[in-house]
Parts: structure tokens; sequence; C-alpha cells
């Protein structure tokens, strides 16, 4: 099934000689999915001793780069709150699950987001790349031309391009997720 949809695509793009040499070569093709493990209720178990962090509390897909990130943050805040004599064990846990949880939890999602973007097919492709073509990356030209804000202390520089910039972006997004999701299902799986 992979294999047919490559070759579509190849044909779609004038049956360019380098992927279809790939398609005729390949052993094997498979096709990415964005998966979701389900939120927990509570990291933490039934009895109260012990608790979950990382991968086994908030696995996530690896499009932010977080996983690791967020592992290290759990282990570090649940480590602080535990040094704490004044807190007992089952305050303690509960503490760490109330700081971490629903930031944890965001970052999941947006992380599975970032996935239905970047391996988006069909409509949503279309819609991706010309988004970025045409909005993004003049915005991101602008930006890096300009150069930073003056370095001398005490001065501000004013300039345009990067007082408009988070306002671009920010309108930008909000378009581009109401857009993406108007877009037709194009065969990605949540489970």
């Amino acid at each position: 099934m992979v294999r047919e949809r490559f070759e579509q695509v190849a044909q779609q793009l004038g049956d360019l000689a380098v992927l279809k040499t790939a398609v005729e070569n390949s052993e094997v093709c498979f096709d990415w999915g964005i998966y979701r493990s389900p939120e927990r209720k509570t990291w933490i178990s039934p009895k109260g001793r012990t608790v979950l962090l990382g991968d086994a509390a908030h696995a996530t897909a690896p499009f932010m780069g977080q996983g690791a990130n967020m592992a290290m943050h759990d282990a570090y805040c649940l480590g602080q709150i535990l040094l704490n004599p004044k807190i007992s064990l089952s305050d303690g846990l509960q503490l760490y699950e109330n700081n971490r949880k629903a930031y944890c939890e965001s970052v999941v999602a947006r992380s599975s987001r970032m996935g239905q973007v970047h391996t988006a097919v069909g409509l949503k492709a279309s819609f991706r790349n010309t988004f970025l073509s045409t909005i993004v990356l003049p915005i991101m030209r602008k930006v890096l031309s300009t150069g930073p804000p003056s370095r001398n202390p005490g001065t501000r520089r004013t300039s345009p391009v990067w007082s408009t910039v988070p306002v671009a972006l920010s309108v930008s997004s909000g378009v581009l997720e109401r857009v993406w999701d108007a877009c037709a299902h194009d065969g990605h799986r949540e489970t």
C-alpha cells in the first residue's frame, strides 16, 4: 500500500527519476503513524507509594524533541519535592503530579499536532507547503536580514520588522490552525 502511494506521488511530480528509482529499489516501505498513549487519570499508584515519570507517564511523539527534556524536568521536580523533609510522600507525589501533569500533556498534544503537519499528505501537505513558502519564509527572511536589536547597553533599536513579527506569526498560526482543521482527514491515526 505504501509503495503504491509513493508511485502516485512520483506520477504527480512528473515521474521524477530519483523518486521512481528509490521506490523501485526499496526493500521496505512504511507509513508513519502519529500515535498517542491515552492520558492517564493519575500518575500515582493506587497505594500512593509509586509515581510515574518520563515516557511512562507521558510518552510523546518526537516532533518537538521534548521527550528527554520532560523526563529530566520530571526527575528534577520529583527529586526536589522528595528532598523536602516537611512534605510527606503522598503529599509530595501529589504535588509533583500537580506541577507536571498538565504541562506535559500539553506538550504531548502539541507534538502530535506537529507530527500531523510534518507527515501530512494530500490537501494538508499542499496547504502546509504553500503557507510556509508564502507567509512564514518571507517573514523569517526579513527577521534574519534585519539583524538583532542594538547591542549597545542602555539603548534599544526599534525595527518595524522585529516589532511586527510576533503579531504576524500569531495571526498566521491562528489561520493555519483553522484551515488545517478544515482539511479532510488524510489517513493519520491517533490511538
